[in-house]
């Protein structure tokens, strides 16, 4: 039975192992993970490429994350769901699994991998010496009736040899048809992708990191004008959670829908420029403060304007057209149907819907349900339509949402 030991003791992959008909095919592959993407997706297309250059029936894919590794995606095509890669990530029989975390220990294939930064090829793993230092998991094999077979499992290592995660895959397909051991080549082969996917997914880390880094400071500027109004950053929270989950419902793509998510913070940044008299006021405004106060929109373009990228373009998009309406009736400029911009459209029903469902020092909280009615009732005259329906089809996510960021 072969094992880690295959491998050269540091990893190390020699060009001349990866034989000249592959070399297409990784080149390939290298100019796909070098594309910028969401750590995720990332992974699930190297999944699917790296299986195709070993032909792998099935295969997953860790992050180490601390002092565990994290369970990423999936992918198993003797799955009665056939074809299940081509579905979106959250709805596939494996997603069960995203989230869960594996100790960096012996326990596990994955888990001694990461350990040790050294590659596994198994041919048969449920014969694995009992003097072997790493045990095969079974759990997974009974959980989802599969039998795993054979298996190359290899660190993805950035440079300095930090393991960054773990490529998993099983079941060689042999030229018969049957399921065959995976070959020295193949370990190497898949080295060699786990040596440029580690590269690629520590790019995504850093990304991930300055969004994140951005996104904190973007909430602490548009908390400032919230709490003007009696508001907490809980409400910019909740509406921005809301957005995102339209713009995947939508299908609008995962970097649409995270850049709405930061944008759509900065929708009532315009209130750092309305009075304290108007903003303020417990009771219904009069028509001149009312007409005062909808300056915000404009103030709030004015605020973002001349933004060098596109992050900050959709936020004055949003800050300037979010209380528009489908009709023609909103503000500032009246504008209808998809002359609003669509981001600006569904952050107009998550900023109605969190205003509905939150107390205010002139109103109480509408319940859920009389909300959810509300905005099916705007549907076509103050809401587009499909945004409308988006909304509605998520009630669950929403309820979710509104209870995870809530005053202490």
């Amino acid at each position: 039975m072969s094992s880690a030991y295959d491998a050269p003791a540091n990893g190390r992959v020699g060009a001349a192992l990866v034989a000249t008909d592959d070399f297409a095919a990784l080149l390939r592959l290298c100019a796909d993970l070098t594309a910028p993407r969401p750590i995720e997706e990332l992974l699930d297309s190297l999944l699917e490429d790296a299986r195709k250059l070993v032909r792998a029936v099935a295969g997953s894919v860790y992050v180490v994350y601390g002092d565990r590794l994290r369970f990423i995606c999936a992918h198993n095509d003797a799955s009665p769901h056939a074809r299940e890669v081509a579905a979106p990530l959250s709805e596939r029989p494996w997603a069960t699994l995203r989230g869960v975390m594996v100790p960096i220990d012996s326990q596990s294939v994955a888990g001694y991998v990461a350990a040790t930064g050294q590659p596994i090829r198994i041919d048969d793993v449920y014969a694995v010496d009992p003097a072997a230092p790493y045990r095969f998991d079974p759990s997974y094999d009974r959980k989802f009736g599969f039998r795993t077979r054979s298996m190359v499992a290899v660190p993805l290592r950035e440079q300095g040899n930090r393991v960054l995660g773990v490529l998993q895959v099983l079941n060689r397909i042999g030229d018969a048809g049957q399921v065959a051991p995976f070959t020295a080549r193949d370990q190497q082969i898949l080295l060699s992708v786990g040596a440029v996917a580690a590269v690629s997914l520590r790019n995504a880390q850093l990304r991930e990191e300055l969004i994140r880094s951005h996104l904190d400071t973007i909430l602490r500027l548009a908390t400032a004008a919230e709490f003007r109004d009696g508001e907490t950053g809980d409400h910019i929270r909740r509406m921005s959670c809301y957005c995102e989950a339209v713009a995947r419902k939508m299908g609008l793509g995962r970097e649409w829908a995270r850049q709405i998510l930061v944008a759509s913070p900065m929708h009532d940044v315009g209130k750092l420029g309305i009075p304290d008299a108007v903003l303020m006021k417990p009771g219904p405004l009069t028509a001149e403060e009312r007409k005062l106060m909808q300056q915000h929109t404009v103030i709030g373009a004015h605020i973002l304007e001349g933004g060098d990228n596109e992050l900050l373009r959709q936020a004055q998009r949003i800050a300037h057209s979010h209380h528009e309406r489908w009709d023609g009736s909103g503000y500032p400029d009246g504008i209808v149907g998809t002359d609003i911009p669509l981001e600006a459209r569904i952050a107009a029903v998550a900023d109605v819907f969190d205003a509905l469902t939150s107390p205010r020092v002139y109103k109480s909280a509408i319940s859920f349900e009389k909300s959810f009615d509300m905005v099916r009732a705007g549907r076509a005259s103050h809401f587009d339509p499909d945004v409308a329906d988006a909304f509605v089809s998520l009630e669950e996510d929403v309820r979710a949402i509104h209870e995870a960021y809530q005053p202490v």
